[in-house]
């Protein structure tokens, strides 16, 4: 049933609970499927398009920009269970869009620390200090 002893101990215990309870019954014979029974005790996993798609009814976005990244991770990585993606994965996405002339948010602003998300010249001409901090002041 499984290598973990954890795992096993469990499996043994909910079976056993099953078994039980089918033969204290006196009045009548049940049948016990224990294939199907031991389907039944292993989580269901999900593969990556399943829970994007979840993900987007959930959220009601627009399904475009992220159908259109998700496709392209799948044909670098493919559709697995979620819990089989590695770091790798991740890092093998983010040099494909790289070499695509795509940069992410992140390193967008690490590669132009003088356009912060909070001072880019169209948004803001002057910035007013108060105390230690700095408060852009808003073009209107």
């Amino acid at each position: 049933m499984s290598k973990c002893p954890e795992e096993a101990e469990a499996y043994a215990k909910r079976l056993g609970n099953i078994l039980e309870g089918s033969w204290s019954n006196t009045t009548s014979i049940q049948p016990v499927d224990i294939p199907t029974i031991l389907l039944g005790f292993k989580p269901r996993s999900f593969k990556l398009s399943e829970i994007a798609t979840e993900y987007v009814g959930v959220k009601s976005i627009d399904p475009r920009p992220p159908r259109i990244a998700l496709q392209s991770f799948i044909s670098l990585a493919g559709d697995r269970d979620v819990g089989e993606y590695m770091r790798e994965d991740a890092k093998l996405f983010l040099r494909h869009l790289e070499m695509s002339g795509n940069i992410t948010a992140t390193r967008y602003w690490l590669t132009h620390p003088e356009l912060t998300p909070l001072s880019k010249p169209k948004l803001f001409q002057r910035e007013q200090s108060v105390g230690h901090a700095v408060l852009p002041t808003v073009n209107r």
